[in-house]
C-alpha cells in the first residue's frame, strides 16, 4: 500500500496506530496476523512493514473516528480526520464501508 511521506513517518514512528481505508476487494483479502508493506510516495524507495494487530469494520469515516482517539489515526482531532474525504467519495464509502487496520511496525 502507498502512503504520503507525512503518514509514512507517523506509523514508522509508532504515531500512527489505525490506518483507515476502503473495504474494498483488495482490503478484504487482509487478515489478522498478515504483514503489510508501504511505500512513501514521497520517495518510494522508503518501504515499512507493518503487522496487523486488529480489523475494526464500520459503516463510515465518521464512525470509526468516534469509536478511537484521533491520535490513533495520526490526527489532532476528529475535525482533521476528516479530511479523508479528499482522498475517498462519499460514494465510495457507502459501496465499500470503511476499515480501520489496527497496526504496529514489525520490530518494535
Amino acid at each position: 500500500m502507498k502512503l504520503n511521506g507525512f503518514a509514512f513517518s507517523l506509523i514508522r514512528d509508532g504515531k500512527k496506530t489505525i490506518e483507515t481505508r476502503l473495504y474494498d476487494e483488495k482490503r478484504r483479502d487482509i487478515s489478522i496476523g498478515d504483514s503489510i508493506e508501504f511505500s512513501n510516495l514521497d520517495d518510494p524507495d522508503q518501504k515499512l512493514t507493518v503487522r496487523v494487530l486488529a480489523l475494526l469494520h464500520f459503516k463510515t469515516f465518521s464512525d470509526l473516528f468516534d469509536a478511537f482517539p484521533a491520535e490513533k489515526f495520526g490526527g489532532k482531532d476528529k475535525e482533521d480526520l476528516m479530511g479523508i474525504y479528499k482522498y475517498y467519495s462519499k460514494e465510495d464509502e457507502e459501496k465499500f464501508t470503511v476499515l480501520g487496520i489496527m497496526i504496529k511496525p514489525v520490530g518494535q
